[in-house]
């Protein structure tokens, strides 16, 4: 589970959408009970923020979650403080930038989450005459904002501070630097006055301690707010507009931001009113005390303009036009127009390839819309918009519905911008030999550029769909990921991977160079459906898959990939309609299945998974053949099967997936067994699976799957030699179970499923115990039963299942305190036993079995009075 979800970490973070790990814990408790998985997490996040950057403090983290504070300071090589010493000190040293969008430092969303890692620093906090401190917001490289109180305005307001531990630790010329910066960022907020820009109440210093106060924004940025997706036309164009009102304001007094991006636009949650804030990075265009050394490169580079990657020191209210053009552009697509995998690529990217049209990216925004994004991110900035006011003004327009001012750019201009970029090309056709030859070599240019994007378009979509197949095979094979506990999260997940491949089957078309692609993504499409939806949902997906499949693999009858593809999507409808029961259906899939993997096993003889795969696939026609009571023929697939596997393992006895497979056979075998009333083959086919499980469980301790069937199987066991009169053995399996359902239950907390099973077990043993008269050991079952039962109920008090067994378990355990001779124990155990029995029967009138618990209950209960005493 780890890989999958740092491979979404890293790719949310690639995409610049620094997802953080608090937001995966609100999203999924589960994780909570998973310290190990959420430090590794954690030291993700930490070298995420250090590479775009960020000086994290792992403190913070300490204090955020306790309950993995143990593995964090493992991972980060010691102890808390040390940790924390050890980031700051690299962090330090890479960058003095404190205005790097690592949070949003007027959000209040985090004060919340913060609030015990701030009360547990609260000796930490800065001691500011006028303002009571009250949580911590965030922090960056070298501010931190607090959520404070203004005592003498009665306000909350945001304070923000420069970090002295870590301003302290710098190099003098450094810290004259830093607290310039910080100077001139309190300086150049406090001069602007819009209702769009966040106002600043007060700047000061208090003995070396520079601060500023700023109105406190209860609500969330425009990129906290795209975690959802992208988001409409028009309000997406309303909450820019004003934005670009502010910004022109910003102009009008002489400041520039250079850092406009998502992460910087709060939106109030009570007005939906855009205010724009973090002047971190403000330039004065007068030039007086400018911080920004020429040829210095500040911002965040997916929203920087071409000149300001280059030099900061030098750009102009056009460069601010262009970030504005570049977060319209994520808050309509739903990604920045420029995100390579290193600063360098991206950098490049922004000065040399064009981005990629919103609309295709997200064919529902308006051409418009598009339209104006696109003038905005114009690299010449005498091609933009001539100022913020006038990039607002048409998004007014198009709000109002009428015409806009820019205008899409024709082939013409494409073409001179191609040649602005590629001035070598353009210097060889100046010096050809007449029109003739000039208008050859633009077909010729234009032939070789057409294909050569078509070819990387085709690698690119090729690309996308393996890294998202990757994702999903992590997802379908991840035990933890399986589990009811871990379900919303692997729900999310799937469909995340679920936008990806309809997004690559609606941007392949038919294009016949990626037939084989799309064919495959209908079957991850149809499999996804299944899993989050339902079975019947996906055989639409799943049969367009077959259909495609099959006319390819008629073109190449022999093509063993696309022979492999049509046997996973037939084997997966056999799976479908074997779940739901129609049976005639399923045999026909899986015969089909059956037919291409032996087809595939005789063009690659030496490929030992066609062969294994062969043989799952008779394992399913045998279950089939069971649930139709056809004894017989079951029996012949099912030893059909493990016959091939036992072959299997001769060729390589370690093979995993091999051994597995025969312990799920032996398993199989053992059900076939019961059915048959056979007791003795299916103990014999039971300790074969149990064998199997352990050996395996051995090498992959940390396997959910492996110990659930474990416990299985010793349950199963346990039944058969109970049956048997066989009752010592019989306990030992039952214990055997109870263990490892009891590893799994601990491990996780909040899966109800582990908590049921685990009060079954110890209820059928407390029941066998009875039976031997072994009245310690039935105490001891059914206390274990009870207080599993009673957690239950509390966590699900209207399910009927847990609270019939509840009251069993009281039922049981009221009559053992008898036989013990605590009358009084007995009474009381016996009252709620039938109080919670009669609740159940009112409700299920209908129900037979109930009324006869609840007939029994009430006798003992009146054998226990004694003669004119009152039942309570």
């Amino acid at each position: 589970m780890l890989d999958t979800l740092r491979t979404d970490q890293q790719d949310r973070w690639r995409r610049g959408e620094p997802v953080r790990v608090r937001t995966y814990v609100e999203r999924y408790p589960g994780l909570l009970s998973q310290p190990r998985l959420l430090a590794d997490l954690i030291v993700g996040e930490l070298e995420l923020r250090k590479s775009h950057g960020e000086n994290p403090d792992v403190e913070e983290y300490f204090a955020q979650f306790p309950q993995c504070a143990n593995q964090l300071s493992h991972l980060c090589g010691g102890n808390g403080q040390g940790a924390t010493i050890a980031v700051t000190q690299i962090a330090a040293a890479a960058s003095t930038n404190d205005s790097d969008g690592s949070f949003d430092t007027i959000a209040s969303d985090a004060s919340g989450e913060l609030a015990s890692a701030a009360h547990a620093h609260h000796s930490g906090w800065p001691k500011i005459p006028g303002f009571e401190v009250l949580s911590e917001l965030g922090r960056g490289g070298m501010g931190v904002v607090y959520k404070a109180r203004q005592t003498a305005a009665n306000r909350l307001v945001a304070l923000k501070v420069v970090r002295r531990d870590v301003l302290e630790a710098l190099p003098l010329e450094t810290q004259t630097c830093t607290v310039g910066r910080f100077k001139h960022e309190a300086q150049a907020t406090a001069r602007l006055q819009h209702d769009n820009l966040v106002t600043v109440y007060e700047v000061g210093e208090v003995a070396g301690q520079w601060y500023y106060a700023m109105r406190f924004v209860e609500g969330q940025s425009l990129h906290e707010m795209l975690r959802a997706g992208p988001l409409d036309n028009r309000r997406a164009a309303g909450y820019l507009e004003p934005v670009g009102r502010a910004l022109q304001a910003a102009h009008d007094q002489g400041i520039l931001h250079r850092d406009l991006k998502p992460h910087n636009i709060m939106v109030d949650a009570r007005s939906d009113r855009p205010l724009l804030a973090d002047f971190g990075l403000a330039k004065f265009t007068d030039g007086s005390q400018e911080l920004t050394r020429a040829g210095e490169v500040m911002g965040t580079p997916s929203y920087m303009p071409p000149e300001q990657t280059q030099d900061a020191s030098r750009v102009t209210t056009l460069a601010d036009v262009y970030s504005l053009g570049a977060t319209l552009y994520h808050v309509l697509t739903g990604r920045a127009p420029f995100q390579a995998a290193s600063l360098a690529d991206t950098i490049r990217q922004i000065n040399t390839v064009e981005p990629v049209a919103p609309r295709v990216l997200n064919p529902a925004i308006d051409r418009d819309l598009e339209t104006i994004c696109l003038k905005a991110l114009q690299k010449e900035p005498a091609r933009r918009y001539a100022s913020a006011g006038a990039l607002a003004d048409d998004l007014s327009r198009y709000l109002e519905g009428r015409p806009i001012l820019a205008r899409p750019l024709g082939p013409v201009g494409r073409t001179w911008r191609w040649c602005r970029r590629n001035p070598w090309l353009a210097t060889l056709s100046a010096t050809a030999a007449g029109l003739a030859l000039l208008a050859l070599l633009s077909i010729i240019v234009g032939y070789v550029n057409t294909k050569a994007a078509l070819a990387k378009s085709e690698a690119r979509l090729r690309q996308a769909l393996v890294v998202v197949d990757d994702l999903f095979t992590r997802l379908s094979e991840d035990d933890l990921l399986n589990e009811p506990g871990m379900q919303p999260l692997r729900k999310d997940l799937l469909a995340r991977a679920l936008k990806h491949y309809q997004f690559f089957l609606q941007e392949s078309g038919g294009n016949p160079a990626v037939r084989d692609e799309a064919a495959a993504a209908r079957f991850r499409v149809g499999m996804i459906t299944q899993l989050t939806d339902s079975r019947k949902a996906a055989l639409p997906e799943l049969l367009a898959a077959a259909d495609l499949q099959r006319q390819l693999l008629a073109e190449r009858p022999d093509d063993i990939a696309r022979l492999k593809a049509l046997a996973d999507t037939l084997q997966a409808l056999g799976n479908v309609h074997k779940e739901e029961r129609e049976l005639d259906a399923a045999t026909d899939y899986y015969q089909q299945t059956a037919a291409i993997r032996q087809r595939m096993t005789e063009l690659a003889p030496t490929n030992r998974e066609y062969a294994r795969l062969l043989a799952n696939t008779r394992m399913n026609l045998g279950m089939v053949e069971l649930d139709r009571d056809e004894l017989d023929a079951a029996r012949a697939a099912l030893g059909q099967a493990q016959t091939a596997r036992q072959t299997l393992l001769a060729e390589d006895p370690r093979a995993t997936k091999v051994r597995r497979d025969l312990a799920m056979g032996a398993f199989n075998f053992a059900r076939l067994a019961l059915v048959a009333g056979d007791s003795a083959a299916a103990a014999t086919e039971l300790a074969a699976a149990i064998r199997g499980f352990d050996e395996l469980l051995a090498e992959d301790p940390r396997s959910l799957a492996l110990r659930a069937n474990l416990s299985v199987c010793h349950r199963l066991l346990a039944e058969i030699r109970a049956d048997g009169g066989e009752i010592p053995a019989a306990l030992a399996s039952y214990e055997a179970a109870q263990r490892h359902m009891r590893t799994l239950a601990m491990g996780n907390p909040d899966v109800a499923q582990y908590q049921a099973e685990l009060a079954i077990l110890a209820m059928s043993r407390g029941t066998l115990c009875e039976e031997r008269e072994d009245v310690a050991g039935a105490k001891t079952a059914w206390t274990e039963a009870h207080a599993a039962l009673t957690t239950l109920v509390a966590r699900e008090p209207k399910s009927p299942d847990y609270r019939r067994d509840l009251a069993t378990s009281e039922w049981a355990l009221g009559n053992l305190e008898l036989d013990g001779g605590d009358r009084v124990a007995a009474i009381k155990l016996l009252s709620s036993a039938r109080d919670r029995m009669q609740a159940l029967a009112r409700e299920f009138a209908n129900d037979a079995a109930l009324a006869r618990r609840l007939a029994a209950i009430a006798a003992d209960l009146a054998a226990v009075n004694m003669p004119g005493e009152k039942t309570p």
